[in-house]
């Protein structure tokens, strides 16, 4: 019944938030491996998420054309429906946490005063999302990078982030939208997410993910990244690498076909409509 519920609720939102070739946002159920949530629509990631530029600490590495690699690290803590309301996820971050780890290898594309422009490459990037046992550390960063793998992929390359110093290497914010998709060969579990699939395909085809950056790191100034037992090594900080705090949040979209979803969708409301005509009689 829960299957059938959180199918309905995600094609009567892709119905509502638009069809044709424009990206929809999934709508779902969520699960902690026993107990489900449904009508979720947004991941809110911690504002204490961590993030390192790789060399970066030093303001004269700041050139156009100059390559680096960036590395993150969150727990998640809370999701929301469509309307933006908080859906209560009993348990998070207690007895259970979701934790995002990934990694991206970004080109600084312009630099204009203290205003400079990044762009992702799409090599060495990656993203996983994890299900384990609370048990995440900002300050070591243990914990993050281990569970069950719920989602994976790849960010896709000509994303654009921004940063602008107040103190070159000291103090600055920033902002950022960035896409990946799921990953190739891999499928999105669906003990975790439901519905993943739709007719025979993923259902779940990328994530969004945007936010802000910030210097100082502050509380979430960590010494290791993917500090396992994870998928990728340990990457321990460096003096010469430039520590961000990250706040975040993400959406999973969708790339159904229009006309089945509609009409799929219409089928399921009018199934609902007679069963609650049924009930009240």
């Amino acid at each position: 019944m829960n299957k059938m519920r959180s199918m309905l609720v995600a094609l009567v939102a892709l119905m509502v938030l638009g069809t044709g070739s424009a990206q929809a946002f999934w709508v779902g159920s969520v699960s902690d491996g026993t107990n489900w949530v449904d009508n979720v629509m947004t991941f809110d990631w911690s504002s204490s998420g961590s993030g390192v530029a790789v060399g970066l600490a030093d303001p004269a590495n700041i050139v156009v054309g100059n390559t680096f690699d960036f590395y993150f690290q969150a727990n998640l803590t809370g999701l929301a429906d469509p309307a933006g309301q908080n859906v209560d996820f009993p348990g998070l971050s207690t007895g259970f946490e979701y934790t995002l780890v990934g990694q991206l290898t970004e080109t600084i594309t312009q630099v204009i005063g203290n205003l400079a422009l990044f762009e992702t490459t799409g090599i060495g990037s990656w993203f996983m999302l994890y299900d384990d046992a609370a048990d995440s550390v900002t300050s070591t960063g243990v914990g993050f990078d281990d569970g069950t793998i719920v989602a994976e992929g790849t960010w896709l390359p000509g994303q654009v982030s921004s940063f602008l110093a107040s103190v070159p290497g000291v103090q600055g914010i920033g902002s950022y939208i960035i896409e990946g998709l799921r990953g190739i060969g891999t499928v999105v579990d669906p003990n975790y997410l439901d519905p993943t699939v739709f007719n025979g395909e993923q259902l779940i085809a990328d994530i969004r993910f945007e936010g802000t950056i910030n210097v100082p790191a502050l509380d979430s100034a960590t010494s290791t990244f993917f500090e396992g037992p994870g998928v990728y090594d340990a990457y321990s900080v460096l003096d010469t690498d430039l520590l961000f705090k990250v706040d975040a949040s993400s959406k999973f979209s969708v790339v159904p076909e229009p006309s089945t979803i509609i009409l799929l969708g219409l089928g399921f409301l009018g199934l609902a409509g007679c069963a609650r005509r049924k009930i009240n009689k």
